[in-house]
């Protein structure tokens, strides 16, 4: 739904994306209230039914606390029925000072969380965490890995 909050051209991306048509860096914002809730940007974005495929997308979005945390990958898809976001290949998450790398990465909007299903590496300077099946509670921003937790810290030369 559009408010006074969208431009024109984000108007005309979401057009053309209804359209079927590709199109070149999409803009596509979710609010709650006044607040941003959460931002999608693609390189390209092109509608194959109710999923919108998207090429090297970057997705923002924001815990209660409006702290940003970002993802990027080199492929994604976005259901505008469910609010669904999948992420694969390459995927990053940047959060507070851990950085976190896999493969996959899942946004669930009916849930209002984060998935990373498979295999994960999380870094902070001097740590590294590797797990499988973690989860990021939007709202709060807290972190919870459900298997195979290893943690690793390094001493400062």
């Amino acid at each position: 739904m559009f408010t006074a909050k969208h431009s024109i051209q984000e108007v005309i991306n979401a057009a053309a994306i209804q359209a079927g048509t590709k199109i070149d860096n999409p803009d596509i914002k979710e609010y709650e209230g006044d607040d941003l809730s959460w931002r999608l940007q693609a390189e390209t974005a092109q509608e194959k039914n109710e999923i919108v495929i998207l090429k090297n997308p970057v997705f923002e979005f924001y815990t209660d606390r409006r702290e940003l945390i970002p993802v990027q990958s080199r492929e994604g898809q976005y259901n505008k029925k469910t609010g669904k976001m999948h992420f694969e290949g390459d995927v990053q998450v940047q959060y507070q000072s851990w950085k976190l790398n896999s493969e996959k990465l899942d946004y669930f909007k009916m849930k209002d969380e984060v998935q990373v299903v498979e295999d994960f590496v999380m870094f902070q300077e001097g740590m590294k965490i590797t797990g499988k099946d973690m989860r990021i509670l939007k709202q709060t921003g807290r972190v919870k890995v459900l298997k195979g937790v290893k943690m690793k810290i390094e001493e400062n030369k």
